[in-house]
């Protein structure tokens, strides 16, 4: 009998309960499953962007092979190429430079001149070009892969005392110079992921048959560049010309493109000088080689 009065009281109860959970319902426009829709997101400042900051992986330097340099080196310029190359393991560690190669986003800048690419999709940049010296002035020559904020890339410094090949990935390193050039020397460059996943900068002196490499853990800003720098804060300077050829970025499963292909856009960037003189380089031929001429 006292479990049939609980049972009796508790059915109007539930009932009572039931009516008002329905009510509910058509109060709240029967969305059933209002609950389900609620958005749980950061909190929103006035004043202040709701977009993240960017956060990126900081990359550590790896170690690499003479073997899987010479793999890249065959698979980019040929098994000749690769035949003839013989590494420069160590940077001279005696030359300190005052200064770094930086990265530059503007296409019209103050001390970039040449292409980049910001298609996308890129996982590496290669190109060749050859070596000439300044004797007015302060010029460096390189092909890298980088953006605003980082950038992984090789190549030659025109300015004496500094006349040699160098790697560098920007802030995380100062320029380390390997091996000297000569005026006119051919130099190959690949930077980028190779076939194994490591992300790597190989700088090949096709005159002298040097090459050298440094190996990151990644990178996480992918613009292709090829350019002719104004080394801050020094002055332009006369050079002469130099050949850009063989220029291109290649995607994720090692396919090349020319400058000029790919989803996006590629810049001619140009060197706009504080007195109003504009260095720019020439238009492309076959999407993947220009000069950049200083007289």
């Amino acid at each position: 009998m006292a479990a049939n009065k609980l049972v009796n009281k508790a059915v109007p109860i539930l009932f009572i309960f039931c009516v008002a959970i329905i009510g509910m319902f058509f109060l709240l426009g029967g969305h059933a499953n209002a609950a389900s829709e609620a958005k749980y997101g950061t909190a929103v400042i006035p004043g202040v962007s709701t977009a993240p900051d960017v956060s990126y992986e900081t990359p550590v330097r790896v170690a690499i092979s003479d073997e899987e340099c010479k793999a890249i080196i065959a698979q980019t310029w040929g098994s000749d190429a690769a035949a003839r190359a013989h590494r420069v393991a160590e940077p001279d560690r005696s030359i300190t430079a005052p200064f770094n190669y930086a990265t530059q986003q503007n296409r019209q800048t103050s001390n970039y001149c040449g292409y980049m690419s910001e298609v996308s999709g890129q996982y590496g940049a290669q190109g060749t070009f050859n070596v000439r010296f300044n004797t007015t002035g302060h010029q460096a020559t390189w092909i890298g892969l980088g953006g605003i904020n980082e950038v992984f890339q090789a190549g030659i410094d025109g300015m004496a005392g500094y006349r040699y090949a160098w790697i560098q990935f920007y802030p995380y390193g100062s320029p380390a110079y390997y091996y000297s050039v000569q005026q006119n020397d051919v130099i190959n460059v690949s930077v980028g992921r190779d076939y194994l996943g490591n992300w790597v900068a190989i700088i090949y002196d096709v005159t002298s048959g040097q090459y050298a490499s440094e190996s990151w853990s990644t990178v996480n800003e992918r613009t292709g560049a090829w350019i002719v720098e104004k080394v801050y804060p020094d002055q332009l300077g006369t050079f002469g010309t130099v050949q850009f050829s063989n220029c291109k970025w290649w995607n994720s499963g090692g396919t090349t493109y020319n400058i000029n292909q790919g989803t996006g856009y590629y810049y001619r960037t140009y060197i706009q000088s504080g007195g109003g003189t504009q260095v720019w380089p020439s238009t492309l031929s076959g999407g993947n080689s220009f000069t950049v001429t200083r007289n």
